[in-house]
C-alpha cells in the first residue's frame, strides 16, 4: 500500500485529468442505458406466467390487452365511430368493445345489464385495448391528442408510461434536493467550508461512472434507474470522509501533504475496505433471485460500491492534496457538541442500559413476527402522479375492477372446451368468455369461418379463450381466484398443455417467487456479514452482536409498517433488508473498534461510554444523509416503489443509529466475558483477554485517571 500510495501521489494531474476525461465520457454514456419499464419481463421464462406469454407471442398475433380507455359524453354511433378512430392507430393491435361482445342491432336494453355496463354506461363508452410495445408514453400521448377532449387511461401501458416520465424526470429532482441537504450536514459536521465539495465531487464522478458503465449491461430496470445513483451517494460518503479525516489527523500530528495523505491511504486502507465489503456484499447477494429484477438491483448497486471505493483511493488522495491551501483559508470551528458534552451523553447511555436492554429483550421476538407478517404490493397499479390515480380510480369506479385473462387449451379436444367454459361463465367474477364454441361453435367447419374470427381465437396447436373478469390485479382475493382457475383447468386437462396469461397470473408467480427470494436474500446477506465481521474483528462473538443490533434495527423498521396496516411494495422490502444491514453495520463495526480499543486500558462501563462519545460525530453525517436521501425519494418520487423504497431506506437509517448508540455499547458491556474468550489472533489465546482481565476490578478513581491522560488522544483520533 505504500508503494501505490507513493505512485499515486506522484502522478496526482494525471490521474485527475483521467477521471475528469472518464466522468465526461461515462456521462455522455448514461445517456444511451435503455430502460425496462416492464418488470413483469424479469420474471424467469419456466414460471407458468411467462410461458403463456411467450407461446401466445408465437401462435397469436396479439396479447394480452394493457390499456383502458374511457370517453364520456358519446352515443352509440359516436362510440363505434371513436373505436375505429382508436384501432387506426399504427401502435394499436386491437380494440375491444360491446360490438365484439353483443349483436349492436338489438336494442341495448335487451342486452345483458352486467355485461353492457362493462363497457358502456351513462353515455360513457370504456374500450380494451392492445397497444404494441414500444415508447408507451409516447403512443399514450399521441391516442390522448387523437380522442381529443376528456378521456381517462388505465391500464399496464399508462402504467409504464408514467415510469418512463417519472424514472427520467425524477433523477434529476432527487439530486436537487439531496445533494443541497447533504453539503449542509457535511458542513455541519467537518471543519472546513472546501471538504464538503471535495466529498460530493468524489461521490458523484463514481456515480458517472457507475451509470455510464450501465450501457454494457444491455438495458437495466426503471427501479435501478431511478434509485441507484442517490443511493450510491448515501452509503458510500462516508468512505470519502473516513479518508479525509485520516489525512487532516497526520496533518495535525506535523507531517507535510503527500506524507499525511500517503499515511492517510495507508492506514484507513482496511476499515474503508471493511466498511465497502459489507454493502457490496449485502447488494451482491441480490443476484441470487430467480427474480431476475434483483439481479438488475444487485449488479447496479453493487458496481457502485467498487466505483465508489476507487474514487475514495484515487480521486480523493489526488483532491486532498491539491486542494489543501483552500481547506486551510476556508476552515472554521467544529459545530458539532464537544467531546465533554459527547462523554456526558456517554454516560446517559451507560446508565439508561440495563432498561435499554430489557425493553430489547421483550420487544425482539414480537418485533420479528410483525415484520414477516406485512402485505404486499407486487405490481404498478399505483403508479403515476396524482391526476393518473384519479383517472384511474375514476374507471375503476365507473366500471369496476375489470381484467382481461386469456387461456390456451390443446386444440381439438371439443367436449372439455365446451364443458370448461360453461364452468368458467358461471363464476361470479366472470363477466364474459369469447370461444371457437360460443362465437362460432364446432357445428361450422373452420374452412368457411372469416380468417380475422378464427385467428383470434385458434392456432395450429391451441385453442384461446378470452375472459373477461372483474378481478384486480393483485391482492389475496385475486390470487386466491387465480389459483382456483389454474385448478379448475387442471380437472378438464390433468397433465396437458394448458396456459392461463394475465397480469394477476404474472404476480402471482411473481409472488411465489419472491417469497423464497426473499428469504435466501436475507440469510445471504446476513452470512456474508457476518463472514466480513469474524475476519475484520477475529472473533466468533463480535459477528453475532453487531448482526443483531442492526436486524433488530430492520425489524423496528419493518414493522412499523405491519403496524400501520398499509402495504408495501416487496421490493422496498428487499432492498432494505439488504441496505439497512450491509450499509449501516459500518457505524456499529466503528463503535466496537472504540469498544476494544478502551477496553485495554478501561473497565466496561467506561469503555461504553467513550466508545459512544467517540464515535457519534464519525457515525451521524453519514446515517442522517443515509436517512435524508431515503426521505427525499420517498417524498419526491410519484413511483410508488421507488417512494416505499425511500421511506423504508430514511426510517431505517434513523432506528439503525439509534441502535447503534443505545444498544450496542450496552450489548458489548453484556457481553464482555464473551467477547474476551471468542475474540482471537494469531500467536495468542485472546487478543484482549489479559488487557480485559487487568481493567476488570477498576475503580471509578483509577478510571478517571486513565481517561485524563488518553483525553488529548481521545481529541485528535478520528
Amino acid at each position: 500500500m505504500n508503494k501505490i500510495a507513493k505512485a499515486i501521489l506522484r502522478h496526482k494531474k494525471v490521474i485527475l485529468t483521467i477521471f475528469l476525461l472518464l466522468g465526461l465520457i461515462s456521462a455522455f454514456l448514461a445517456r444511451k442505458v435503455q430502460v425496462n419499464y416492464n418488470i413483469i419481463q424479469y420474471l424467469p421464462e419456466d414460471v407458468p406466467s411467462s410461458t403463456a406469454i411467450h407461446i401466445l407471442d408465437q401462435e397469436f398475433q396479439d396479447q394480452i390487452p394493457n390499456l383502458n380507455i374511457a370517453v364520456p359524453d358519446l352515443d352509440l354511433p359516436a362510440a363505434l365511430a371513436l373505436k375505429a378512430k382508436i384501432a387506426s392507430h399504427p401502435a394499436v393491435l386491437s380494440v375491444t368493445w360491446l360490438d365484439d361482445m353483443y349483436d349492436l342491432a338489438q336494442p341495448l336494453e335487451t342486452l345483458d345489464r352486467e355485461g353492457r355496463e362493462a363497457f358502456f354506461k351513462e353515455g360513457e363508452a370504456r374500450y380494451i385495448v392492445n397497444v404494441r410495445a414500444q415508447d408507451y408514453s409516447k403512443t399514450i400521448q399521441e391516442l390522448r391528442k387523437l380522442i381529443g377532449g376528456k378521456v381517462a387511461m388505465s391500464g399496464q401501458a399508462v402504467q409504464f408510461a408514467q415510469a418512463n416520465l417519472a424514472a427520467g424526470e425524477e433523477i434529476a429532482r432527487i439530486m436537487l434536493f439531496a445533494i443541497p441537504l447533504a453539503l449542509v450536514i457535511l458542513i455541519l459536521s467537518t471543519r472546513s467550508y472546501v471538504e464538503p465539495f471535495i466529498f460530493l465531487f468524489t461521490v458523484l464522478i463514481a456515480v458517472l461512472f457507475n451509470m455510464g458503465t450501465n450501457i454494457f449491461l444491455g438495458q437495466i430496470s426503471f427501479i435501478s434507474q431511478a434509485v441507484a445513483a442517490v443511493l450510491q451517494m448515501a452509503v458510500s460518503m462516508d468512505y470519502s470522509i473516513f479518508m479525509l479525516n485520516r489525512f487532516n489527523h497526520f496533518r495535525a500530528t506535523g507531517d507535510d501533504v503527500d506524507t499525511a495523505m500517503e499515511k492517510a491511504m495507508v492506514k484507513s486502507f482496511s476499515s474503508i475496505t471493511a466498511s465497502a465489503a459489507t454493502t457490496f456484499f449485502g447488494f451482491l447477494s441480490l443476484i441470487f433471485m430467480r427474480f431476475e429484477l434483483g439481479a438488475d438491483l444487485g449488479i447496479v448497486l453493487a458496481k457502485g460500491i467498487i466505483f465508489s471505493l476507487i474514487s475514495a483511493f484515487l480521486c480523493l488522495p489526488v483532491l486532498g492534496s491539491l486542494c489543501y491551501k483552500l481547506i486551510d483559508k476556508t476552515s472554521h470551528q467544529s459545530f458539532l457538541p464537544s467531546h465533554q458534552s459527547l462523554r456526558t451523553f456517554g454516560r446517559i447511555v451507560v446508565k439508561i442500559g440495563p432498561v435499554v436492554l430489557i425493553l430489547v429483550a421483550i420487544m425482539a421476538l414480537p418485533l420479528y413476527r410483525a415484520q414477516t407478517r406485512i402485505n404486499f404490493l407486487y405490481g404498478m397499479s399505483q403508479a403515476g402522479a396524482e391526476e393518473q390515480r384519479v383517472q384511474t380510480q375514476h374507471i375503476r369506479d365507473k366500471f369496476g375492477d375489470k381484467q382481461m385473462l386469456v387461456l390456451l387449451l390443446p386444440k381439438g379436444q371439443v367436449g372439455p372446451e365446451v364443458s370448461l367454459a360453461n364452468d368458467l361463465a358461471d363464476l361470479a367474477y366472470v363477466d364474459s368468455l369469447t370461444s371457437y364454441a360460443a362465437s362460432v361453435g364446432y357445428e361450422l367447419p373452420p374452412e368457411i369461418v372469416p380468417h380475422d374470427q378464427l385467428a383470434k381465437l385458434q392456432s395450429d396447436h391451441y385453442s384461446r379463450l378470452i375472459v373477461q373478469t372483474s378481478l384486480a390485479s393483485e391482492g389475496p382475493a385475486a390470487f386466491g381466484a387465480a389459483q382456483d382457475l389454474r385448478s379448475l383447468v387442471d380437472q378438464y386437462y390433468p397433465g396437458a398443455d394448458t396456459h392461463w396469461a394475465g397480469e394477476v397470473f404474472s404476480l402471482l408467480d411473481m409472488r411465489d417467487l419472491v417469497r423464497i427470494d426473499n428469504q435466501l436474500v436475507n440469510r445471504l446477506t446476513t452470512l456474508f456479514v457476518a463472514l466480513i465481521l469474524f475476519f475484520t474483528f477475529r472473533s466468533l462473538s463480535m459477528p453475532l452482536i453487531l448482526v443483531f443490533t442492526i436486524e433488530f434495527a430492520i425489524w423496528c423498521n419493518l414493522s412499523t409498517i405491519y403496524f400501520s396496516g398499509r402495504p408495501l411494495n416487496y421490493i422496498g422490502y428487499l432492498v432494505i433488508s439488504t441496505i439497512q444491514l450491509g450499509a449501516t453495520v459500518d457505524y456499529g463495526i466503528l463503535t466496537a473498534e472504540n469498544y476494544l480499543d478502551f477496553r485495554k486500558s478501561l473497565a466496561p462501563k467506561w469503555a461504553a461510554q467513550e466508545a459512544t462519545a467517540l464515535s457519534l460525530p464519525a457515525i451521524m453525517p453519514p446515517a442522517l444523509i443515509l436517512s435524508l436521501v431515503g426521505y427525499i425519494l420517498s417524498f419526491v418520487s410519484s413511483l410508488p416503489v421507488v417512494s416505499d423504497i425511500g421511506l423504508v431506506l430514511g426510517r431505517g437509517a434513523l432506528f439503525s443509529l439509534a441502535a447503534v448508540v443505545f444498544l450496542l455499547p450496552n450489548l458489548l458491556r453484556l457481553c464482555d466475558p464473551l467477547i474476551r474468550y471468542t475474540t482471537l489472533a494469531p500467536g495468542t489465546w485472546s487478543v484482549y483477554g489479559q488487557k480485559f482481565l487487568a481493567a476488570q476490578d477498576q475503580t471509578d478513581t483509577e478510571a478517571q485517571k486513565i481517561l485524563a491522560e488518553l483525553d488529548p488522544a481521545i481529541e485528535t483520533k478520528d
